[in-house]
């Protein structure tokens, strides 16, 4: 015998896949139960009537309903999808390369640091995400980029200080002249305490050494958040000049595969 019920959420679409013939499997991160897989069966016949057609792209905020089954003598809930409809197109990103590549990057980056059946607390911020990226200026796509990196990573409590030492609680002065970032710490650490981790050969380190166009970048980027859409006015010349460092892209591509580790 088997259990079914009915809902209805929002959602979007992160990976899609033929599974056989005539199925489809979605992946999809949705407002209610997070990341799920769902089956579409007889989607080939159901492309054939223009029943979803053009409804099940990428980039588009959905309104879908699904049955949730469970037989009796496994453990394994399934889902179907039922309807669907499109609340959001964000058609423009479709037209942009840039665009496009930039939203492949937030779906890939969410899925990468989501299991199945959790990330519904990221959801609001992936479809606002998109929702800016597609009107966003393609001068602004840098800024866009980072802060939703960095509004994610918090979102799933990995936010890093900056303020103070992160291990004896030091209050890190903005005139201090060396800045030193230990990705195992997450965050800032005030010279004493980078010494004592030195000598502490059993301790996981990964230092950092930032200066301060790069800190203060960083001390900006935490005060905005997407769901600001005027953000993009708190930037300069100066803050581009910084994200086109290497010291910046190296920052970053830490901050990417440590962030991927501690999901």
């Amino acid at each position: 015998m088997v259990n079914i019920r009915d809902f209805n959420t929002k959602a979007i679409i992160l990976k899609k896949y033929k599974v056989a013939e005539n199925d489809l499997s979605f992946l999809m991160l949705t407002e209610k139960f997070g990341k799920i897989n769902i089956w579409m069966k007889g989607a080939r016949k159901i492309f054939q009537k223009q029943k979803f057609g053009t409804y099940l792209d990428l980039f588009s905020l959905l309104e879908i309903g699904l049955y949730k089954y469970k037989s009796r003598s496994t453990e394994n809930e399934r889902n179907l999808l039922k309807n669907i409809k499109t609340l959001e197109y964000n058609y423009d990103i479709r037209l942009n390369f840039e665009k496009f590549e930039l939203a492949n990057f937030f779906l890939q980056t969410v899925n990468k640091m989501t299991i199945l059946n959790t990330g519904k607390e990221v959801f609001a911020l992936l479809n606002e995400s998109l929702v800016l990226l597609d009107k966003c200026d393609a001068n602004n796509l840098d800024y866009l980029k980072y802060i939703f990196l960095l509004n994610l990573s918090t979102t799933l409590g990995y936010k890093f200080e900056l303020d103070k030492c992160t291990n004896c609680g030091l209050l890190v002065p903005d005139q201090i002249k060396r800045i030193v970032f230990s990705f195992g710490d997450g965050g800032i650490l005030c010279n004493v305490c980078k010494q004592k981790r030195l000598k502490d050969n059993t301790y996981y380190h990964d230092f950092f050494q930032i200066n301060k166009d790069l800190f203060f970048l960083l001390k900006k980027f935490y005060k905005l958040d997407v769901f600001d859409n005027n953000f993009f006015k708190y930037f300069n010349d100066k803050d581009k000049s910084v994200m086109n460092t290497e010291a910046f892209n190296i920052f970053f591509d830490k901050v990417m595969k440590n962030l991927i580790n501690l999901s």
